[in-house]
């Protein structure tokens, strides 16, 4: 559970603050206000700390989701909602302890000040723990980026002799009037400069990527022309969408490696759509038996391919992005989304 050091700092904070105010909550008669109030009984001493943490969880918790799932607008009302409605309870219950005629109104208003400050003092530590913890992922970020370009320095053997090569193999193919080899050359020739030169960066436009795939995909076909039927499917997006780079990639590189059976046609279709500027990406493939007589769906959702895009998901876009995997009808669908 506290694998992450900011998750220790938290529990740590939580378990403080309530030793803290068990200790003392006791002397102080849990915030008794006036000086004439009878000392709490053990009921109400229980139930004014179970009010009390209701209202730090409440903000801690229930709010921030709030935010997260609906909205701001209806965070604050979930905020002032549960505010009012304990303060109400806690003036009610504290009135019926109490032996002297008191005005409801003036212990509301006090009981409401209280929880006010309790609710603040919540808020006020989630946001530390968000702090921390976006302190906590932007150092793994940089750590697996750091990773990442190492590894993609090592693979760069010479770059430039490779272009030479291929541009020598397209020269001499196209002379010869070998058109379809030429083409090839050509396609995986422009997939390693992107890889080379495009991959490294943070966030591309997506254009760029597109084009990317339009080149694998042309690759591909050249192999699988007789066995493939493929539809990619594009709507219009404005030119400075970016992405991060080489995450479309992945899921049309596992429909070619799992979803393609040179026994029978098989279908990939491919769909990419921005809509307020979200980008959304499914791709769907049969699923096809191995020569072993297994499903390949068992090793498509589960390979390397997709674990590390996962990883890169969570690292590059955190809460905002989507990754939906599901089998139907013999048929293999990967859906992501980024916001």
């Amino acid at each position: 559970m506290f694998n992450k050091p900011y998750l220790l700092i938290e529990a740590c904070i939580h378990l403080t603050l309530w030793v803290v105010y068990f200790s003392l909550s006791r002397n102080l008669d849990f915030y008794v206000v006036t000086l004439e109030q009878a000392p709490m009984t053990i009921p109400q001493s229980a139930s004014a700390s179970l009010l009390v943490l209701a209202t730090f969880y409440w903000c801690y918790f229930v709010v921030p989701f709030c935010n997260r799932r609906y909205g701001f607008y209806w965070s604050v009302v979930a905020y002032f909602v549960a505010l009012f409605a304990i303060a109400g309870l806690d003036s009610v219950h504290s009135i019926h302890y109490q032996e002297q005629n008191v005005s409801v109104v003036s212990e509301f208003w006090t009981f409401l000040f209280k929880h006010t400050m309790w609710s603040l003092l919540s808020l006020g530590i989630k946001r530390y723990a968000l702090n921390l913890k976006r302190s906590e992922l932007v150092k793994e970020r940089n750590l697996a980026l750091a990773q990442i370009e190492l590894a993609a320095l090592k693979q760069q053997i010479s770059p430039h002799f490779m272009f030479n090569v291929l541009n020598s193999l397209y020269s001499t193919s196209y002379m010869s009037g070998d058109t379809r080899t030429s083409r090839g050359i050509e396609q995986l020739s422009s997939l390693l400069r992107y890889m080379l030169y495009e991959a490294n960066s943070q966030k591309v436009q997506l254009q760029k990527e597109v084009d990317y795939l339009d080149n694998y995909i042309r690759l591909q076909m050249l192999r699988f022309s007789d066995d493939v039927e493929l539809e990619f499917n594009k709507s219009e997006f404005a030119s400075n969408t970016h992405i991060a780079p080489m995450l479309l990639i992945v899921l049309v590189e596992n429909a070619f490696k799992h979803g393609v059976n040179t026994k029978d046609k098989s279908f990939i279709s491919i769909t990419l759509s921005v809509k307020n500027s979200v980008i959304s990406f499914e791709v769907s493939n049969p699923i096809v038996e191995t020569k072993t007589g297994g499903q390949a769906s068992k090793g498509q959702d589960g390979g390397l391919g997709l674990s590390n895009l996962k990883r890169r998901l969570r690292l590059m876009y955190e809460d905002k992005h989507a990754l939906d995997i599901c089998t139907k009808d013999n048929v293999f669908t990967a859906r992501m989304t980024l916001t």
